[in-house]
């Protein structure tokens, strides 16, 4: 019998491989948190008198921010999903805080969390509701947004579970007890019209390089420092629906797959387009089958009305099978994960 030639596949799992006891981010951050095997090569771990521990990418432009190299795109429940260009991109933009120290850009994973809760992207929008944020010179108006500071709590548009909320910001908030909603199950006016330590960072594109999911860096627009102070703040979401073929759906568990199954499904995706398998398995990969957390699925989950006005012509339908959950010591192992992926229209 003869070994099987490489190819594309097969190099592209070896490298994937990582050995875990040599990484150094599971000092730092809980191994359940999805993309941290990426983190290690990609930056240094650094000690701060203000923040703790951080991370700092290396490698980046002078100019370069976080939530700025990539694209938006709109799955459910979550709604608008920041999809990282940056191989390392899916942990610090899905958990923890940025904060800029000195002329760096730092990533603060906040205290140790077992089971971390997966944000759609850490940010706040700035503009009108449903409308965005109005351009000089443009007949249309464009759509903010900034990266949220340590402290600052996220406040998600797809629940209004007080719980379910105060669980999305372990870690990152010291005081749980401080996030409330109002009577209307909203964040407080004195939340929304607080000081947030990078709304001057802010990124803006036009709307229909939002809402398209086009890429943000070759679109970004320059507006006055003054005007990114004082535009409204969004939190959780601009509250503008996605274009109708720009949609993606979260499934309910199905059955694991077996393992050929899975092989020749991932290969035929490498065939297909060996970057989208990546992005797949990458933006996929965090949904854990754990009892002991919030699950998504559950009551409080709710579509706001913005994301049914038009439905959509085109679905993509992503279904994610689970393996067991991991042991109790945090070995999450690989393959603790699989993926199966299905279009219709």
């Amino acid at each position: 019998m003869q070994l099987a030639a490489p190819d594309d596949f097969v190099e592209w799992c070896r490298s994937r491989d990582y050995d875990e006891e040599r990484l150094a981010a599971p000092y730092y951050v809980s191994p359940h948190m999805t993309g941290v095997a990426e983190l290690d090569a990609a930056g240094s771990w650094e000690s701060t008198a203000e923040y703790g521990t951080v991370w700092v990418p290396s490698g980046l432009p002078a100019d370069w921010a976080p939530y700025r190299d990539g694209h938006w795109h709109w799955i459910t429940p979550w709604g608008w999903t920041w999809i990282d260009n940056e191989p390392w991109g899916f942990a610090p933009s899905h958990y923890g805080r940025w904060a800029l120290v000195g002329e760096r850009w730092v990533w603060v994973p906040g205290s140790f969390v077992a089971h971390p809760e997966y944000l759609p992207a850490v940010v706040a929008f700035l503009g009108t509701a449903g409308v965005g944020l109005s351009v000089a010179d443009r007949t249309g108006p464009g759509i903010g947004w900034f990266p949220l500071a340590p402290g600052e709590a996220y406040w998600p548009s797809y629940s209004r579970s007080l719980a379910y909320i105060r669980s999305l910001n372990q870690g990152a908030v010291s005081d749980l007890e401080t996030i409330q909603l109002d009577a209307d199950d909203e964040p407080p006016l004195e939340v929304v019209d607080g000081h947030f330590a990078n709304r001057g960072f802010a990124s803006v594109v036009p709307r229909p390089v939002f809402v398209n999911g086009s890429a943000v860096a070759q679109a970004l627009l320059t507006l006055p420092e003054q005007r990114l102070q004082e535009a409204p703040v969004l939190m959780g979401s601009p509250q503008v629906g996605p274009a109708v073929h720009q949609v993606a759906v979260a499934a309910p568990m199905m059955a694991r797959p077996s393992r050929a199954q899975w092989v020749n499904h991932i290969a035929a995706l490498v065939v297909r387009n060996a970057s989208r398998a990546k992005a797949l398995l990458i933006a996929f990969g965090h949904l854990h089958a754990r009892e002991s957390v919030v699950h998504l699925r559950s009551a409080h989950l709710g579509a706001p009305a913005y994301a049914q006005s038009t439905p959509p012509r085109h679905v993509i339908l992503l279904r994610v099978a689970h393996a067991a959950p991991p042991p109790p010591h945090g070995g999450g192992g690989k393959g603790s994960r699989q993926l199966t992926a299905r279009h219709r229209t």
